[in-house]
């Protein structure tokens, strides 16, 4: 705000005509108004400078240009004007010999201080050394093209001559150049067509094999030369790799490919699949090992190309042959049972015949052998598993309770009916249904879970259970 005061004041004043200072600085300016229109009148008055500030800043202009530093300014104001001056750390006060008082540098205006006028003195020794290199610059650039002048005559006479032998022999080398490219060229030619005659042996081989290899007949075809002047004499002397070869190279490429599948597929099953939910688990990584271990130098090309498959895929697989002799054997049972009922058919059917001649204790007795028959049948049960088991156990909280949070403890203790004394069967349970419902629990919180149950259950032996040893895994019995 005291800003726009002062220049509304200064404004006032300027339209007024009155002298009057500049208000917005403390420093005095070269063309601050009062001592400007003072010299303009007295300048026209013809009386000249009268202000002793001017005077001294006018020495000081006049001989900033010819000393080389603030004490020699000193001095000569003091030896050769009798100027009184007095220096401090942060000021300089000058006295002209008629003064009584004398005026500080900076009352002088911007570039009277101390600071300022040794800023000042070393801008014009500066200016002075540039002025002067530059002077030297101009007399040595004169020179050098004096002499450039010079060098360039003597250097075209030169070069006139130096041209007339060049261009002979330029002329001789074109033509030896012309002579070795028909020689390379020919040889090339030479290369170019040995070396497809055999590519193109190699492709009818190739094609006429039963074990025809595709990426060998690409590569064949690759190897074909077109344009024998674009190759060189080391591309065209190359051989060309027999289909033996070719397959080791393809068997040794696709087996590092199979090793590194092998390897991240190896340490994915370590990390991510639980050897007590999955007990192919084991099986799977010696498999993989196989894998990863096997020499290129005894494997075919089929062998390599055999895809390497996933868990889930050897799972499936091992689970399939885990349950063929299971099938087997019921369909063995299955047979003797139709054997048995065909036998009894039969013998139904050959007493049958003449029942209607029988008396009615002869029906009687019929009818009892049937019942005797049907009595003797055997009764077949089949072990139900631990997938199983826990399909049915998620199925009966998905229907009943929604999620398994939601089921009390006493009934999960009622539907596991853990063992206690066989951790790892309970806990392989236990990990199935919950992922049956889609259920993750960390190790301590399936722990906790597990033992919430467990007390539950306040550690009852459990009903009678039977442990199929074949396979490992826990089995109850259920009547076919």
């Amino acid at each position: 705000m005291m800003h726009y005061a002062k220049k509304w004041v200064m404004k006032k004043c300027l339209i007024q005509g009155y002298e009057q200072m500049d208000l917005l600085t403390k420093k005095h300016r070269n063309d601050y108004w009062v001592e400007k229109r003072l010299m303009k009148s007295n300048a026209m008055d013809g009386v000249g400078t009268t202000s002793n500030k001017e005077l001294i800043r006018n020495t000081i202009d006049k001989l900033i240009p010819a000393v080389k530093s603030f004490e020699q300014l000193v001095e000569c104001l003091t030896n050769i004007y009798g100027w009184k001056i007095r220096v401090t750390d942060k000021t300089v006060i000058f006295s002209l010999p008629d003064m009584n008082r004398g005026i500080r540098g900076n009352k002088l205006g911007d570039g009277y201080g101390k600071a300022e006028l040794m800023e000042r003195i070393d801008d014009a020794i500066k200016e002075k050394v540039v002025a002067e290199a530059k002077r030297l610059a101009e007399e040595k650039a004169r020179e050098e093209a004096r002499r450039i002048v010079e060098a360039k005559a003597k250097a075209e006479v030169e070069a006139r001559e130096k041209a007339k032998i060049e261009a002979e022999r330029k002329a001789a080398s074109e033509r030896a150049e012309q002579k070795r490219k028909e020689e390379l060229s020919q040889k090339k030619r030479k290369l170019a067509f040995e070396r497809n005659s055999i590519q193109f042996e190699y492709f009818m081989a190739n094609s006429n094999s039963e074990s025809w290899n595709s990426e060998y007949a690409e590569y064949l075809m690759a190897e074909k030369i077109v344009d024998f002047d674009s190759k060189s004499i080391e591309e065209l002397s190359n051989p060309i790799l027999t289909k033996e070869e070719f397959e080791r190279k393809q068997i040794e490429k696709l087996q590092e490919e199979n090793y590194e599948k092998a390897n991240e597929l190896w340490k994915d099953t370590i990390n991510n699949i639980d050897g007590l939910v999955y007990s192919h688990k084991w099986e799977y990584l010696n498999y993989l090992e196989e894998i990863k271990y096997r020499k290129a130098s005894t494997l075919t090309l089929q062998q390599v190309k055999e895809p390497i498959l996933s868990f889930e895929e050897f799972n499936e697989m091992m689970e399939r042959e885990s349950a063929m002799p299971v099938e087997a054997v019921g369909n063995v049972q299955d047979a003797v049972v139709v054997e048995e009922a065909e036998e009894i058919e039969e013998t139904i059917g050959i007493e049958k015949n003449p029942a209607e001649d029988l008396e009615i204790q002869d029906i009687s007795i019929l009818e009892s052998t049937v019942e005797e028959v049907a009595v003797m049948e055997p009764v077949i049960e089949r072990p139900v598993t631990m997938k199983e088991r826990a399909k049915e156990i998620s199925s009966v909280i998905r229907n009943n309770y929604g999620r398994y949070d939601n089921v009390p403890v006493k009934v999960k203790a009622e539907l596991f009916q853990f063992s206690v004394n066989d951790f790892e069967a309970d806990m392989k349970l236990h990990s199935l249904v919950l992922k049956e419902l889609n259920v993750r629990m960390y190790s301590l919180e399936l722990y906790d879970d597990y033992m919430s149950v467990v007390d539950a259950m306040d550690k009852k032996p459990v009903e009678e259970q039977n442990v199929n040893y074949y396979n490992n895994e826990k089995c109850w019995n259920r009547s076919r």
